[in-house]
């Protein structure tokens, strides 16, 4: 899954030789082929999705996994101090 997400964000097809995936978003975007592990179907798929045509069209799609701004976000949450008081390990009084 942790390819399918990171070519998603760079807009680079990609061909899953899965029949299933754990990220249908991207499969729904059309940035992802499901072509399962018959080799005919999988370069049929490569083939399509290298087309010039589909590469202009997934260069203009969404990314479906966010932003790519979580780090920032989880950093600024880490610095602030009320919710350093929620991180506080604390032993149960018995």
């Amino acid at each position: 899954g942790g390819i399918q997400e990171e070519a998603a964000w760079l807009r680079v097809p990609v061909v899953v030789l899965r029949t299933s995936t754990p990220r249908p978003e991207g499969v729904e975007l059309g940035l992802a082929r499901l072509a399962g592990l018959d080799a005919d179907r999988a370069v049929g798929a490569a083939e399509e999705m290298a087309e010039p045509a589909r590469l202009a069209s997934l260069a203009e799609l969404p990314c479906p996994y966010g932003e790519g701004n979580t780090a920032a976000r989880v950093a600024a949450l880490l610095a602030d101090p009320s919710v350093q008081q929620l991180l506080e390990l604390r032993e149960p009084v018995l």
